[in-house]
């Protein structure tokens, strides 16, 4: 989990950033790692694009997330890193 709250895994100290903004999973049907907004105030953006709440949204190596406007990265690089930082899903 990803969010302002000292019990997220990575934890960003920014007013817009909600307590829970964001996941990142592992999708073991595709195979893939994923971010899926979990109910952000101000939204979740991948390379720029906003990700809908409750939607699943299929990284790509080289992917930026960013929290609350769509410029700056969160996470950039390689998705296997950012999915380190986070863990696997259960």
């Amino acid at each position: 989990m990803i969010g302002r709250d000292a019990s997220c895994t990575i934890e960003i100290e920014d007013e817009l950033v909600s307590r829970r903004h964001l996941q990142i999973v592992y999708d073991s049907c595709r195979a893939r790692h994923c971010a899926v907004d979990v109910g952000s105030s101000n939204g979740v953006f991948v390379n720029g694009a906003r990700v809908e709440r409750g939607t699943v949204c299929v990284l790509e190596d080289g992917d930026e997330i960013a929290a609350h406007t769509p410029t700056p990265p969160i996470v950039r690089g390689r998705v296997a890193y950012a999915a380190r930082w986070v863990g696997r899903a259960p």
